[in-house]
């Protein structure tokens, strides 16, 4: 039995023993079927953006968590990193952009040499241009698999997987605006960087819900001051200060420490001490770019460890 398969059924187990750190989701409709909107199968973001709620996503898969042979932000990463989490929440961070005549598909870099077995700058691109693309993985190879729409991943996602939504064309309304019309506040969330933009989104749309950076004690004692249950914070990546966390929870803000770099390199080795100081801290959320190696660090905390697979 591989690797894989034994954490996917050890998560199955964790959700079904109703452990704090999973909710129950119901079985999906086939891979590029619509849900059924009158059956919703996961919580609203609304509902569940409070500090310590057992719906909350312990792990945010950046840029959909790829492993080496995958791509970022292709809608198979996707699918894979959710059929990973084997039943419990899970954030799926991706980039949106825009096409010159205005499509909105996934790309994190503007120009998509780094991804795609192409060159050239996306946003001077058509999106009948952009679709001739086929994204590459981690390590290179060129993959069959395209660059996918915004909408597209909206579409599967609904009622299956929570979205964190980071917006590389500006206005950022041109994003937010898209999911506002689609109605997918629900399970998509808004990633911003400062409190000007979270204040804007926050009464523009009033619907949605916001994940915003911190960079300070400043920021850190408005937003408790506000207290308000739309909101996450993301409090930095790494060594993050237990003294904002603590303070961001009591307000009932969940809070989502960055992983990426030193903290994942270490979780190769030993995935419970990498994650476990940021765990201990009470943060909510690890925003990781190896989400296998979280969900099984979180797994043995609960007390069914397992090794992480390969990421």
């Amino acid at each position: 039995m591989s690797r894989g398969l034994v954490l996917a059924l050890a998560l199955a187990l964790l959700v079904g023993a109703g452990a704090a750190c999973t909710r129950a989701v119901d079985p999906a409709p086939p891979e590029g079927v619509a849900p059924d909107p009158g059956k919703a199968r996961l919580p609203q973001l609304d509902e569940i953006t409070r500090a310590g709620h057992p719906a909350w996503p312990r792990v945010s898969a950046h840029r959909g968590g790829p492993t080496r042979d995958q791509a970022e932000n292709a809608l198979s990463t996707l699918q894979a990193t959710w059929r990973a989490a084997g039943g419990a929440p899970v954030m799926l961070e991706i980039d949106v952009r825009a096409t010159r005549d205005g499509v909105l598909v996934l790309m994190h870099d503007d120009d998509v040499a780094r991804t795609t077995d192409g060159t050239g700058h996306l946003g001077a691109m058509s999106h009948l241009r952009v679709q001739k693309l086929k994204l590459t993985s981690r390590t290179g190879r060129v993959l069959d698999e395209g660059v996918p729409t915004f909408d597209e991943v909206l579409t599967w996602a609904q009622a299956r997987a929570y979205l964190a939504v980071d917006i590389k064309t500006d206005p950022l309304d041109v994003v937010v605006d898209h999911i506002a019309a689609r109605d997918a506040f629900g399970y998509a969330q808004i990633i911003v960087y400062n409190l000007r933009d979270w204040a804007h989104v926050r009464h523009k749309y009033p619907a949605a819900t916001v994940s915003v950076d911190v960079d300070g004690v400043r920021d850190v004692e408005r937003l408790v001051a506000a207290a308000d249950g739309h909101t996450a914070v993301f409090v930095g990546v790494g060594d993050v200060r237990a003294d904002w966390v603590q303070a961001l929870r009591a307000a009932g803000l969940p809070t989502i420490a960055g992983t990426f770099g030193d903290v994942d390199r270490a979780a190769r080795g030993d995935a419970g001490h990498a994650y476990g100081g940021l765990l201990d801290r009470g943060v909510d959320c690890l925003a990781t770019d190896t989400p296998r190696a979280a969900f099984a660090a979180i797994l043995a905390r609960s007390g069914r460890g397992v090794s992480a697979p390969a990421q």
